[in-house]
């Protein structure tokens, strides 16, 4: 059998007797045809881009976890701050508390408060205060006021307290200084393993040291995090920014340095809205081919009812599935600066309290049955209707990990396969996008090091 024009163009066959003609009345030409090639190519296209690009994206159906989890600012990052450590080690930095005249500490602007137990292998809190305090300029570190709660009630169970180093970098290496009967009440919650409530117990320990200190802001941080260069200068500017855009009728509770994209995909609760929009992209293709098609007669033989048909249903509702898959954090991502993330927000590694909302949050706090403290906060702000706000890109990462984990020889999940990972997969993947020539340049820049 051999065929003339085509069944798809329209036209004659032979069959293969050599006698009988048929004719096949198509909707398309040859004109469709190739159109129709055109835009399948460039879907091809499109879904190869998506794959090549979208792998970091969690709520991607390109996502690649063992690429995406993939350190690189970070690799970067620590090299440069083991370096400073070593250098620290072997010639630690005057103590704190020494300092006199232009250096001694004042009423600072930020008051950072880390509490750090001691983990089963890897301790990360030598790393967390060495890339905070790194690359900040005599002016910075004398703004901050710097404090870490060893938080056992004997200080000497964590193997970094005694650290010679650590007194050069902190201000306020602290132990418990309580009375004797809430000492007794935290050695029975180690004892019994309440973690819950002696985590708002050391909280609200650290969030009281720095109420006292004046400073204006609060940053409560994780002990297992990495910072990157120029932290500081971009919490102050977030800072500023927030008090600008926030709501003048509502409270804002605290600015986050630290999410995790794998909570910010699409979301089912939003589907009307999903609806709404795929209704109104299917339906204006429609409208504008109907209009060419009436203004311009030339376009009446190509742009026909068929053809919109395959388009607007075919076409279209692809490509808006294809937008879908490609993820949200993709597609929509938050613009760079602060904003607001009233939902979805995780997790804890860093929080930027005003010293305003202080006496409030420790209120709240005090009044609720022990539990994370991240959670309470949260739980408040949902209840009062309060302001959260974030910053984009982070500026802190979470390395908090165990030892890799192997089971026969691989590790156990792709968010722990590297040497820094992220349990629990609390991973900011786009922190591994910072430049770290471009941080290094920029910090110097804003400081005035450049002259």
């Amino acid at each position: 059998m051999f065929w003339g024009r085509g069944l798809l163009s329209g036209g004659y066959s032979r069959v293969s007797n050599g006698r009988l003609m048929v004719r096949h009345n198509s909707p398309f030409t040859r004109w469709h045809i190739n159109a129709f090639t055109a835009l399948s190519l460039l879907f091809l296209a499109a879904i190869v881009y998506c794959h090549q690009t979208f792998y970091r994206d969690p709520g991607s159906f390109f996502f690649n976890p063992i690429e995406a989890y993939r350190p690189f600012y970070s690799v970067v990052r620590q090299s440069q701050v083991n370096e400073f450590l070593i250098s620290e080690a072997t010639s630690p930095s005057p103590p704190r508390g020494n300092l006199t005249g232009t250096d001694a500490p004042h009423k600072p602007t930020l008051c950072i408060g880390m509490s750090s137990v001691k983990r089963p292998e890897d301790q990360y809190v030598q790393v967390a205060v060495g890339s905070l305090v790194r690359d900040l300029t005599p002016e910075e570190r004398n703004s901050i006021h710097f404090a870490v709660l060893f938080a056992h009630t004997n200080p000497s169970d964590h193997p970094l307290f005694n650290a010679p180093w650590l007194s050069g970098l902190l201000d306020a290496p602290l132990s418990y200084n309580v009375s004797d009967s809430q000492m007794a009440h935290l050695k029975e919650l180690e004892k019994e393993r309440k973690f819950n409530e002696k985590l708002m117990f050391d909280f609200l320990y650290l969030i009281d040291h720095c109420r006292q200190t004046g400073a204006t802001w609060i940053a409560m941080v994780e002990d297992d995090v990495l910072a990157q260069d120029g932290w500081y200068h971009h919490t102050l500017r977030a800072l500023e920014e927030v008090k600008e855009k926030h709501d003048e009728n509502k409270t804002w509770v605290y600015l986050r340095l630290f999410y995790t994209e794998k909570f910010l995909g699409w979301n089912s609760e939003e589907w009307p809205t999903y609806l709404a929009w795929s209704i109104f992209f299917t339906t204006i293709p429609a409208l504008l081919a109907l209009i060419i098609r009436n203004r311009a007669p030339s376009a009446r033989k190509n742009i026909t009812n068929p053809f919109i048909a395959t388009i607007c249903l075919g076409f279209v509702p692809a490509s808006i599935i294809l937008y879908f898959l490609a993820g949200r954090v993709s597609m929509q991502p938050l613009p760079p600066g602060v904003s607001l993330m009233n939902n979805y927000g995780c997790c804890a590694q860093g929080l930027v309290f005003s010293q305003d909302i202080i006496p409030k949050l420790v209120a709240r706090l005090e009044s609720v049955p022990p539990g994370p403290a991240d959670v309470a906060v949260e739980t408040w702000a949902i209840e009062e209707d309060f302001e959260r706000w974030a910053l984009t890109p982070s500026v802190i990462q979470h390395i908090g990990r165990k030892t890799m984990k192997q089971v026969f020889g691989e590790p156990d999940k792709p968010s722990e396969r590297y040497s820094i990972g992220a349990a629990r997969g609390l991973w900011n993947f786009g922190f591994e996008l910072h430049d770290s020539e471009a941080l290094k340049f920029e910090h110097m820049k804003v400081s005035g090091q450049l002259g």
